[in-house]
């Protein structure tokens, strides 16, 4: 397990990354974590004593890697950018667990199921991680119609999620 302190930084204006909260990696962990570059590593561990697993690190140029920090880490924190935490993690290589309620939907949808599937694993995580974070069951569904139907219509991975979070689809 790896332990350091890091700070919370956010980006401003940075392509996708716009606004996001992140603390930055050391470069001694990233190469211990990994060696293969073209692999985001996943890890699990704590940030103070909230619990994370599954996690990716981001690449972010020169070689530098993050832990994006979504919205319930740092609401569990209690911290915002610029406060110091106290980072512990591990490679995890746990397997990830498709939402079953989705892959239930995208077996009664030949077209859906072969492009979902068609995908790399981070991004068919990403679809099942949109869905398990719905906080009602109205929203989970309308997350698994949602995916269905950018599967149906949509033929790049990029343009799949671009339409998923879009407002105007219900």
């Amino acid at each position: 397990m790896y332990s350091f302190h890091a700070s919370i930084e956010r980006f401003g204006q940075m392509g996708e990354k716009t606004n996001w909260y992140y603390v930055l990696i050391p470069q001694e962990i990233v190469n211990e974590l990994s060696t293969n570059k073209k692999v985001f590593p996943r890890v699990k561990g704590l940030i103070d004593a909230v619990k994370i697993s599954q996690l990716a690190l981001w690449a972010i140029g020169d070689g530098d890697y993050i832990l994006p920090l979504n919205g319930k880490i740092r609401k569990d924190l209690h911290k915002d950018s610029n406060n110091t935490v106290h980072v512990q993690i591990e490679k995890d290589d746990s397997a990830i667990v498709l939402n079953a309620e989705l892959l239930e939907c995208l077996q009664e949808e030949p077209v859906a199921y072969q492009r979902f599937f068609a995908m790399n694993k981070s991004w068919q995580n990403n679809f099942s991680r949109l869905i398990n974070d719905a906080k009602t069951p109205e929203t989970k569904a309308k997350r698994i119609a949602k995916t269905i139907r950018c599967m149906l219509a949509a033929d790049t991975h990029e343009h799949m999620l671009e339409e998923f979070r879009r407002k105007d689809i219900p």
